[in-house]
């Protein structure tokens, strides 16, 4: 969702763009004890090193 704005955004400006999304909970109850944000941070973090490897 919030990536649609920037997306369009950088489309009407001709700007390329790339968005990478992790899952830090399930859809359904909003129960935030179960929410698993350090993972996907993580899985950002990892993901983010490799590609700075294949875009340099």
């Amino acid at each position: 969702m919030e990536g649609y704005g920037v997306g369009y955004a950088a489309f009407e400006r001709g700007v390329p763009v790339l968005e990478i999304r992790a899952i830090s909970n399930m859809v359904g109850p909003r129960e935030r004890s179960t929410w698993r944000i350090k993972e996907a941070l993580d899985v950002l973090e990892a993901t983010s090193s490799i590609l700075t490897e294949v875009f340099l």
